[in-house]
């Protein structure tokens, strides 16, 4: 009788401590779900912020690249100094217009879109040596078109990837 008592006592004990074991599992993997929920909903609008940003970092770049910039200033009638200095003045203002994205991005993702801007400046500033301030900004238009063919526009490329792998990386975890 008494073992009887025991035997009924120790299986009792171990329904409730798996009945106790079950439950706090149950209860931890509830509360995980909650923060995880709780979590999503803090970073869904600095996510949608984040690729707007992107977006809009895409967009400059696109914008700077030394074809772009000269096509959309009026060439006809300038010089090549001229031209020079606008388009230069064009890629820093569309820059600073920009600047403050860099907040949502990582250090070397900014630090690849500041590369291409003074890469794709050092290339108008390479088209326009050996030219003089009577050149036309024809010529001068030329030689940025032939540079720009030959690298590519690789910084700006590589800048546009590098923001590509940063937005992937975003929502592939």
């Amino acid at each position: 009788m008494l073992m009887t008592i025991l035997f009924g006592s120790v299986i009792a004990l171990v329904a409730l401590s798996m009945g106790w074991v079950l439950i706090s599992r149950n209860l931890d993997i509830k509360e995980k779900s909650v923060r995880l929920t709780d979590q999503q909903k803090r970073t869904a609008p600095i996510a949608a912020l984040k690729i707007s940003a992107c977006e809009r970092l895409t967009i400059m770049l696109e914008r700077s690249t030394p074809t772009s910039v000269v096509m959309r200033l009026p060439v006809a009638g300038m010089t090549a100094t001229q031209l020079q200095l606008e388009v230069i003045k064009s890629i820093r203002q569309e820059f600073e217009h920009n600047v403050g994205l860099q907040i949502y991005v990582s250090a070397d993702t900014w630090q690849c879109v500041i590369q291409a801007r003074e890469e794709t400046i050092a290339i108008i500033k390479l088209a326009f040596q050996d030219l003089t301030s009577e050149t036309s900004s024809i010529e001068l238009s030329q030689r940025i078109f032939l540079l720009e063919a030959k690298t590519e526009n690789a910084a700006i490329q590589k800048a546009i990837e590098k923001i590509k792998e940063e937005i992937n990386q975003q929502f592939t975890m």
